[in-house]
């Protein structure tokens, strides 16, 4: 048996996955000792969230820039 542990980014309004599973974290002996994650671990899926928070809010500010655009024709 194995624990599995996904971290996933969802938008706050709707609940969807904004960039589905950011990050998987297996624990094969299922002992609860082992149930946080490693350094490693954690810098590594921080790293995954701001890059995917980034790349969100940048979708986000091309959206209102070409809203704006078509608005003032």
């Amino acid at each position: 048996m194995r624990l599995i542990i996904e971290a996933r980014l969802a938008d706050s309004g709707t609940g969807h996955d904004v960039d589905g599973v950011l990050a998987v974290v297996e624990r094969r002996d299922c002992s609860l000792a082992q149930l946080g994650l490693t350094l490693a671990e954690g810098r590594s899926l921080l790293e995954k969230v701001q890059v995917s928070t980034i790349r969100q809010r940048e979708v986000m500010l091309k959206l209102s820039q070409v809203r704006r655009l078509v608005a003032s024709y």
